[in-house]
């Protein structure tokens, strides 16, 4: 009995040590970004802590996201948006974002 509850233990010891060491490359750097510019002071954090060194490559910064959602705001036109910046820059719109400030064209 005492064999098996010691082998639990390091067992679960052993999973936990696994699932902390993530890795931080770019691509997950970038997801953490885009959670970031969203609202997630979680995601925030993790971001300043792991992603902030120059060998991590982030495409669409905050920088442009917020600039993305001003025109997006101005222009009303997911188009023109997709079009001016890098693929993926939609990413860095909740769904309320383009509810709200997506304009439906005229019938």
């Amino acid at each position: 009995m005492k064999i098996q509850l010691r082998n639990i233990i390091l067992f679960t010891l052993c999973l936990g040590m696994i699932s902390a060491c993530k890795s931080y490359d770019s691509e997950t750097c970038q997801d953490i970004s885009m959670r970031a510019f969203k609202g997630s002071p979680q995601a925030a954090n993790e971001f300043q802590k792991h992603c902030t060194g120059e060998e991590i490559e982030i495409k669409i910064t905050h920088e442009m996201c917020r600039n993305a959602l001003n025109d997006l705001i101005m222009s009303g036109r997911l188009d023109l948006v997709q079009e001016r910046y890098p693929e993926g820059i939609v990413d860095c719109f909740t769904q309320n974002d383009l509810v709200k400030f997506q304009k439906r064209p005229r019938n």
